[in-house]
């Protein structure tokens, strides 16, 4: 795999002393907390499933219904 080095922020364009990481750490930092808003809505409004989902390998009885085959996905106009 390739291994990128990055010379300017992606932000700002300033020179990087990290080349590892696209961004410099102010504005990694301003886009961290730009996005926590909508990272928290994300979270608070989703359903949070605490309890783990258990997988059961059997095949189902009936194949899922997708686009047209679903009654309640189709909008008759």
């Amino acid at each position: 795999m390739a291994q990128l080095f990055h010379l300017h922020c992606r932000h700002c364009g300033e020179r990087l002393a990290n080349n590892s990481s696209p961004y410099c750490s102010p504005c990694n930092l301003y886009l961290c907390y730009r996005a926590m808003p909508l990272l928290l809505g994300m979270l608070m409004t989703g359903q949070l499933q605490l309890q783990p989902t258990y997988v059961t390998h059997e095949t189902p009885w009936y194949p899922a219904r997708r686009g047209y085959e679903d009654k309640s996905v189709l909008i008759w106009e």
